[in-house]
């Protein structure tokens, strides 16, 4: 087999291991140490940096609404990320419990009271109130500050649907701020304004994590759909010029995991190559998405396996005079 070189670590797969354990401060160190720009040079990044950063904070103090909303619960904080959380998930849970379980998860274990009149908003201390409000609803392991005990025995029953159905509206106005639709063709649609105006995106899924054969299928399918999609309606302009799709590869195998190297090897290989060649058709921009640090090697190897392939076709093209193998390079172009 022609990648049976990789069973042995290569150079990059050496230098991978032996920094994984290295700090950001240090990585952004050395990283440094390798750029050779003239003292004019710096001065003109240091100039325009500055620039950029005054008109961005400049904008920030005018911000209202779910700007400022935004700007608070970043996602520098827990509560930023509980937040995040919900809004990704909450309004895919069909089931009341499950429902409110994850409502008593996010909101009540975070610290909302720290965000009580630090914004200059009105609406945002408004929505930090309520949130304090609801999480002293369903925190269950101290006593509460501003509830009494039977008021909030009271409220944790008769608030809870309203309490749903007003954080499930809330969801939805946060998650169009990251949520551009429900499906590819919604997103395309919703994001031509951004676009007319130089935006480019790479579309990306939440959610993605398969569990089983049949998840790992359906989100390859929704794969293959997004770049037809994709592809038509960026016209061939190119990678660079148009938008793109980010995939995952744990949405593709349920047991994307190093124990399972071989499998994963062999199947994730053929699908992410079939994925790029699908992509090529169309010119568009296909990205591999990063996802936990333990599989970094294994995403490479994959990586490496699918372009030495697109290689070895060439190598094949060219040996049997340009002809037997024309239809297969011409996706390796």
């Amino acid at each position: 087999m022609f990648f049976n070189y990789l069973s042995d670590p290569s150079d990059w797969q050496r230098a991978i291991t032996r920094h994984y354990p290295i700090s950001e401060q240090k990585a952004v160190e050395s990283l440094l140490e390798q750029l050779s720009f003239s003292a004019e040079q710096e001065e003109a990044i240091r100039a325009r940096a500055t620039e950029l950063v005054v008109a961005v904070r400049a904008a920030r103090q005018h911000d209202k609404g779910i700007d400022a909303f935004m700007q608070e619960y970043d996602l520098s904080s827990e509560e930023g990320i509980a937040l995040m959380c919900l809004a990704e998930a909450l309004l895919r849970i069909p089931d009341v419990e499950t429902a409110d379980k994850l409502l008593q998860d996010k909101l009540g274990g975070a610290n909302w009271e720290k965000h009580l009149g630090s914004s200059h908003s009105l609406f945002v201390n408004l929505a930090t109130w309520s949130l304090v409000f609801t999480g002293k609803i369903y925190r269950q392991d101290e006593e509460p500050r501003l509830l009494t005990k039977a008021f909030k025995k009271l409220a944790a029953k008769g608030g809870a649907p309203f309490i749903r159905a007003a954080v499930r509206q809330g969801m939805k106005v946060l998650g169009k701020q990251f949520v551009l639709g429900q499906t590819i063709e919604e997103a395309i649609e919703r994001a031509k304004s951004a676009e007319g105006v130089g935006y480019l995106h790479s579309y990306d899924m939440l959610g993605e994590a398969a569990r089983t054969e049949d998840d790992a299928t359906r989100y390859y399918k929704a794969y293959e759909g997004a770049i037809h999609a994709i592809g038509q309606s960026t016209r061939g302009v190119g990678p660079i010029n148009g938008s793109g799709l980010s995939i995952k590869l744990s949405a593709l195998y349920p047991r994307y995991q190093l124990s399972q190297r071989d499998d994963v090897l062999t199947i994730l290989t053929s699908k992410l190559q079939a994925l790029a060649e699908l992509a090529k058709k169309y010119n568009i921009g296909l990205t591999v998405d990063a996802e936990e640090a333990a599989r970094l090697e294994l995403s490479l190897e994959i990586f490496e396996r699918v372009f030495f392939i697109r290689h070895v076709e060439r190598i094949r093209w060219f040996r049997s005079g340009g002809t037997s193998l024309s239809k297969t390079c011409a996706v390796c172009d």
